[in-house]
């Protein structure tokens, strides 16, 4: 018989044959020799000590399966709005271009057969603010609206344009340096951002001449 004295891996039974003729102790954890006797694992563990050891392990296997379920599909849901918002952001956003050839016509539409609103030059920064087929809409630096060709433009690097009347350009930044050759910079001449120091900023203009703006004096997106 079971007995309360022992340790849960040293209870046994006493096996008894119909016959008398033999007899057999069995732990209840020997689950090879349990096996070994047909129907003896149902009839001793089921029955008779109502065991309910495989019913318990397999709820807890349903549980497991269900929490595991959920968080996964709170998983793909969490990923599905991201790219959802991400999609949206990518949209709307707002991102600086420059003109990358030495001239560029803007348009009034997205085509070739809308009125010219403007011609600009290499280095020209706009905001890009859509797109529809190969053109993009852009604003200027007077928050004037057109459209480009966009394979003339690219993202890769920064670009200003002169803001005001007159800028001066120095040889380093700052005022105490020298006025380049090419002082000063008209209002609407662009150029390539080179380098940021504190309120200045090196430029190089379409023809590969560089030197130093104050930042206020130019515009870039």
């Amino acid at each position: 018989m079971k007995s309360r004295t022992l340790d849960q891996d040293e209870e046994y039974c006493i096996l008894k044959w119909w016959d008398g003729s033999d007899e057999q102790k069995i732990r209840f954890h020997d689950y090879g020799k349990i096996y070994s006797i047909p129907e003896l694992y149902e009839k001793l563990l089921y029955k008779k000590l109502k065991c309910n050891s495989p019913s318990t392990i397999c709820g807890y296997i349903i549980n497991i399966k269900r929490e595991y379920m959920t968080h996964f599909i709170l998983k793909i849901y969490s990923a599905l709005i991201f790219c959802f918002i991400l999609l949206i952001t990518m949209h709307t956003y707002s991102y600086a271009v420059c003109v990358k050839v030495s001239e560029a016509n803007l348009r009034s539409g997205p085509g070739t057969t809308y009125e010219k609103t403007w011609e600009v030059f290499k280095y020209m920064p706009f905001k890009k603010l859509s797109s529809k087929g190969n053109w993009y809409n852009v604003e200027d630096v007077d928050s004037d609206k057109h459209w480009i060709y966009k394979k003339l433009t690219t993202d890769k690097f920064d670009c200003a344009v002169t803001k005001v009347d007159t800028a001066n350009i120095r040889s380093g930044p700052g005022e105490q340096y020298k006025k380049t050759s090419f002082s000063p910079s008209l209002k609407y001449d662009s150029f390539k951002v080179i380098q940021r120091k504190g309120k200045w900023v090196k430029v190089r203009d379409e023809f590969g001449d560089e030197g130093w703006i104050f930042r206020t004096l130019v515009w870039i997106y």
